[in-house]
Parts: C-alpha cells; sequence; structure tokens
C-alpha cells in the first residue's frame, strides 16, 4: 500500500464509523441515477425537457449518435483555476437502441462542501459502499489537495464486486476499467458507478465527476457480432466452389 493512502486509512476509518446506520442500507443498481436520469431511459425530447427543467439551468444539444450534452449555470463565486464547468452528458449504446447507457457528470468550481459533506451526501444516496472500493490519496502536485474515488460496482444480477488484492490497486476490480466504447467490457460487469472528486484544504471539494453505466446491452451485442461474423466465415471456408 502507498504512503500516501496509508496516511489516509485512519481518516478513511473515521469517515465510515461516523456514518450513521440509515446510510449503510446498499441501494439496488437498479434504482441508480444522476439528477434523475436513469439508466434505461430512452433518449430523446422528453429526457432533454427533463433534464432543462433542472435547477441548474441546463441546456442541452442533441450531438451525433442522439448524445445529449446538456450545460448548466457556472458558479459565479469561482475566482480561479480556469472556467466553471457544469456539464451533464447521457450516451445510448448505439443510434438504434437510444436508450442510456451511460451518464457522466462533471462540476468545476471555485469552492464547495467539505469532503465529508461530500461523502455523506453520496452515501445517503447510493449507499455505503465496501471500504476497498473507496480511495483517497494526496494529490502529487498539490499537498493541500486530497483526491477521492468512491465505486459502487455490481456484476450481471446486480450483486456487488470488490477488489481482490491491495486495495490502492486500481487494476484489482476488473470492472473498474470497463468503458463504453467495448474496448475493455468484461462478461462479468453489470452497472458501476464512479464518484471522484478533489478537495482544497482552504476551499472544500472544488471539482467532482460522476460516471454511471451499464454494460451489459453492449457485452452481449459484441459477442454476438463476432459469432456472427465467425459463423460467416466458418460458412464462406465450407462452401464448394463452381468452376
Amino acid at each position: 500500500m502507498s504512503t500516501r493512502l496509508a496516511s489516509f486509512s485512519t481518516i478513511l476509518a473515521l469517515f465510515f464509523f461516523l456514518t450513521p446506520a440509515s446510510l449503510t442500507a446498499q441501494v439496488r443498481p437498479d434504482q441508480f441515477d444522476i439528477l434523475g436520469v436513469k439508466l434505461g431511459m430512452p433518449i430523446g425530447p422528453e429526457l432533454e425537457k427533463q433534464i432543462e427543467a433542472l435547477p441548474d439551468g441546463f441546456r442541452c444539444g442533441q450531438m451525433s449518435r442522439f448524445t445529449l450534452e446538456c450545460r448548466g449555470r457556472f458558479n459565479p463565486a469561482h475566482k480561479e483555476g480556469g472556467p466553471d464547468q457544469n456539464t451533464l452528458d447521457v450516451y445510448p449504446d448505439t443510434i438504434s437502441n437510444n436508450k442510456v447507457m451511460l451518464i457522466q457528470r462533471w462540476v468545476k468550481q471555485g469552492g464547495g462542501p467539505t469532503p465529508e459533506n461530500m461523502l455523506e451526501t453520496l452515501y445517503k444516496k447510493y449507499g455505503q459502499p465496501p471500504p476497498s472500493e473507496v480511495e483517497i490519496e494526496e494529490s502529487d502536485s498539490d499537498k493541500n489537495v486530497t483526491n477521492y474515488r468512491i465505486f459502487w460496482v455490481f456484476d450481471r444480477k446486480g450483486n456487488v464486486v470488490t477488489k481482490k488484492g491491495k486495495r490502492d490497486s486500481y487494476n484489482d476490480n476488473p470492472c473498474h476499467r470497463v468503458e463504453p466504447n467495448g474496448e475493455r467490457l468484461n462478461e462479468l460487469c453489470g452497472v458501476s458507478l464512479k464518484a471522484s472528486f478533489s478537495s482544497d484544504r482552504d476551499y472544500g471539494v472544488r471539482q467532482y465527476w460522476l460516471t454511471l453505466l451499464d454494460t451489459r446491452e453492449r457485452y452481449d451485442r459484441i459477442v454476438k457480432e463476432k459469432r456472427e461474423e465467425e459463423e460467416r466465415k466458418q460458412k464462406a471456408r465450407l462452401t464448394t466452389p463452381s468452376f
């Protein structure tokens, strides 16, 4: 375990110890949402209206592949560190299947809640993850900044998937690096939620990311396409030529 991660183990244990018992009940992955947007929803005008009705003042523009890219109001308190970000992006599996497969939320602001408040809010909504799925470490570039990564990972049946080895081994859970483009899909993995945020000692949580993803249908489709392609090749090899 890295020394940076070990230095925060006591803090992490305190967070779990102080979390109210009511927050420990695990929410089912089919109940997960980000700002009310759920996996499996159809992407279209109704979803766009739903997002644009949120208090953040989102305005959505339809992009290629029916992806919704929505931009909300910036935080006027932000005074340094580049432009604000307040985005909610929604992606389908394919054009023909316009159901939500991926939801991404990114907020960058001048200052925000304490990391304790951020963790409590996440646990209240999504349930408390296993200790192995929470990573806390100092930033390499700024000792005043602490980075947090929290994972809620489920297999195809909705069972929790955790790391098998050291807590600081990011690759040890096969579903941590599952990607929607199909490069790292895994037959084990179903729904995954990743929350990352950075907290500044003086400003609180200045930026955070949420990624909610379900790769089951895409994995099945890719497997089916590969099988059909192999069957076509095999059929071509067995074809009797005519002379």
